[in-house]
C-alpha cells in the first residue's frame, strides 16, 4: 500500500479586526513582516503554536520540565500587618492631638 502525505501550512496573522490568511511564510509581504517585527518587540503580541506530534510533544516537555519560579513576597505578613497597625496607631495619635489643639 502506498503512503500518500500532504504538507499543509497556513499561516494566521490577525490585528484588531483585521485577518489575514497566507498559506506560506514565503507569501506574506515585508511591509507586512516588518509590522509584525515592530509589534512582536512591544506586550501586544499573543502567539499561538500547534506542530505536528513529535513537536507538540516536544514543546509538552519543554513545558513540564520549566516550573514558574515562586512569587516571593518583600515582607512575611506579620511585618505587613505591623507596619499597617503602627501607622493606623499614628494617624489615630495624630488627628487625637489635632482636636486636642482646637
Amino acid at each position: 500500500m502506498e503512503r500518500v502525505v500532504h504538507k499543509l501550512s497556513v499561516v494566521y496573522l490577525a490585528t484588531g479586526e483585521d485577518l489575514e490568511v497566507y498559506r506560506s511564510l514565503d507569501e506574506i509581504s515585508t511591509e507586512t513582516r516588518e509590522r509584525m517585527v515592530k509589534l512582536a518587540k512591544t506586550m501586544q503580541v499573543e502567539t499561538r503554536i500547534i506542530a505536528n506530534e513529535s513537536g507538540r510533544a516536544l514543546l509538552l516537555s519543554d513545558a513540564r520540565q520549566t516550573k514558574p519560579a515562586p512569587v516571593r513576597t518583600p515582607l512575611p505578613n506579620w511585618a505587613r500587618w505591623s507596619i499597617v497597625f503602627a501607622l493606623g496607631s499614628g494617624v489615630g495619635l495624630l488627628l487625637t492631638w489635632v482636636m486636642q489643639l482646637r
